[in-house]
């Protein structure tokens, strides 16, 4: 599932992670300049299990994990001086690709089933 809204789903993957049985992995990436955020979350068996991630915020950046690492991840990158360099899209694409994902293949998109989009558009109005 992919979406371009604000939360990403976030909620609804949260939801299906805890109900459908197994491992699910919930990955945000956002290039933003203000507010770049990479980080991935793991679910096994309805429980949250791994989160790992960095993100900026005015004005500086952070770098958070809890549990314990998953075999598909690379620690090594945790310890780096520049902590947008720890947990950042690269890192997440590689991530995946260990994991058996190879989000970075464009064949890795296509698919002869049906889809569905959805996407939000930011409404400008006059601030109050």
């Amino acid at each position: 599932m992919m979406a371009n809204l604000e939360d990403g789903w976030v909620t609804l993957v949260n939801v299906l992670a805890e109900r459908l049985p197994g491992e699910h992995l919930l990955l945000r990436s956002s290039e933003d300049a203000n507010y770049p955020v990479a980080d991935l979350e793991v679910w096994v068996d309805g429980d949250s299990v791994r989160y790992v991630g960095a993100l900026k915020e005015d004005p500086s950046w952070e770098f958070n994990q809890r549990g314990e690492p998953r075999p598909y991840e690379d620690q090594t990158q945790y310890s780096k001086r520049r902590i947008r360099d720890r947990f950042n899209r690269a890192v997440a694409v590689a991530t995946l690709e260990r994991a058996g994902w190879s989000i970075a293949s464009e064949g890795f998109w296509q698919s002869n089933q049906a889809f569905t989009r959805s996407s939000e558009r930011r409404r400008v109005g006059l601030a109050c």
